[in-house]
C-alpha cells in the first residue's frame, strides 16, 4: 500500500511460542538510528517466549523526493525487539509474518525492506526509531524516496492478568459492603 502520509500497521500473528531465539535489530528503550542499510540483528529474543508481532510499512507514490511521515503507538504488553533490516525481514516471515500476506523478498541495489541507514545517500530517507521508558510506546521517524520502509515489532504475547490473590480483597470488600447495606 502506498501513501504519502500515512504509516500503515498490519497485525501479524499473535502467541507465537519461540523455539529457539530470534535475532532482531534493537531491543530495550531508547532511540535507534542504523548505521547501515541492511544491517545485520545480533540481539537475541529468548527462545521459550511467547510473542506477537506487528508489521509497520511506508512507501509513498514516487513523486521524484523523499517524503517522510511521523507515528506514535502504545501497544498493551512490552516491546521486546524491532526488526528494522531486509535480510532479518524476510527470514522472519515464515515465523511472524500474516500466513496470507505475500513479502518482498528480493534484495534490490539499495536496502530493499527495512530502515535506511546513516550509510543512505538521501537524508530524507534516513529512519528513526524509538522506544519509551516503559518499552510499550514505538514512535517511528521513517523518510522514504526510492524504497519503502518495513519495520516488525514484537511484543510480549502473555496475557497480562491479574493475579487472583491481588483481585480477591476488592471482592471481599465489595461482599462486606453488600452485606452490611443489606442489614441497615
Amino acid at each position: 500500500m502506498q501513501s504519502n502520509t500515512t504509516i500503515f500497521a498490519y497485525q501479524e500473528r499473535q502467541g507465537v511460542l519461540l523455539n529457539s531465539g530470534l535475532l532482531v535489530n534493537y531491543m530495550g528503550t531508547g532511540t535507534y538510528h542504523p548505521a547501515l542499510t541492511n544491517e545485520a540483528a545480533t540481539l537475541l529474543i529468548s527462545a521459550g517466549a511467547i510473542v506477537d508481532s506487528y508489521l509497520f510499512h511506508f512507501d509513498m507514490f514516487f513523486l521524484g523526493t523523499g517524503i517522510r511521515s511521523l507515528g506514535t503507538i502504545t501497544f498493551d504488553s512490552d516491546i521486546l525487539g524491532i526488526i528494522g533490516s531486509h535480510n532479518p525481514l524476510v527470514s522472519t516471515d515464515a515465523l511472524l509474518g500474516n500466513p496470507g500476506t505475500l513479502y518482498e523478498t528480493t534484495t534490490p541495489t539499495f536496502g530493499g525492506r527495512g530502515l535506511e541507514g546513516a550509510n543512505f545517500s538521501a537524508a530524507l530517507s534516513r529512519d528513526w526509531v524509538t522506544i519509551s521508558g516503559d518499552r510499550r510506546t514505538l514512535t517511528l521517524d521513517l523518510g522514504v524516496g526510492e524504497w519503502f520502509d518495513d519495520v516488525r515489532v514484537v511484543v510480549d504475547g502473555q496475557a497480562q492478568a491479574v493475579p487472583l490473590p491481588a483481585t480477591l480483597p476488592l471482592v471481599l470488600i465489595g461482599f462486606v459492603t453488600l452485606l452490611a447495606s443489606r442489614h441497615k
